[in-house]
């Protein structure tokens, strides 16, 4: 009798054991799939952020294209036009200038 109790002692603390494994393998599994859902979040925001990213230089590059043809059809000399660019509010009497006298 006391044999028959020993051998489910054991059997018992056995699966104990078995089950306190099942239970940290799958505190694993679950820590794997947030990590994995986290990282695909992350990957879709980057996604996102490129294509933002990619319409801010489309939209520079056609900024540039036009300042380049305004540039080209000025009848301002180049060096007049980087000083009144490159001084801030300057730039912005220069246009304010050039716009009324473009409208007369």
């Amino acid at each position: 009798m006391r044999q028959a109790l020993d051998v489910g002692e054991q059997a018992t603390r056995k699966a104990e054991q078995v089950q306190n494994q099942i239970n940290q393998l799958d505190d694993e599994r679950t820590d794997m799939v947030r990590e994995y859902r986290t990282l695909l979040q992350r990957r879709d925001a980057a996604d996102l952020y490129a294509k933002q990213q990619e319409l801010v230089v489309a939209s520079q590059r056609e900024e540039i294209a036009s300042l380049t043809e305004q540039l080209a059809r000025s009848t301002t000399s180049p060096l007049r036009l980087f000083r009144c660019f490159s001084h801030g509010r300057r730039s912005q009497g220069f246009r304010r200038r050039r716009s009324a006298v473009q409208e007369s």
